[in-house]
């Protein structure tokens, strides 16, 4: 049996768990009342704010998308939930290393 399928497979886990734990924290640290009132623009900058260059947040406010998510990732993680009759989408994608 090849190994290098399940050592693929192991990294595309850990970056799944890596996105899940990067939308947590997001949560936490904006804090429900910020999405419940947050328009568009300031929810897309606070996405924005918190990516970095081997992580995306993306997602969409009561239908408006902050745009496209990435043409290649390693992992993924996505949450969507209403809060205060809104539907707030998050997502979260773990770059390829270039």
């Amino acid at each position: 049996m090849n190994p290098y399928p399940l050592a693929g497979a192991g990294a595309g886990a850990q970056a799944d768990g890596r996105a899940a734990s990067a939308i947590a924290s997001y949560v936490r640290s904006e804090g429900l009342p910020f999405l419940a009132g947050a328009t568009v623009t300031s929810f897309c900058a606070s996405l924005l704010a918190v990516s970095n260059s081997t992580l995306m947040l993306g997602g969409s406010l009561g239908g408006v998308s902050c745009g496209p998510p990435p043409s290649r990732s390693l992992g993924s993680s996505a949450l969507g939930f209403a809060v205060s009759g809104r539907q707030v989408e998050l997502e979260a994608w773990v770059e390829e290393a270039q």
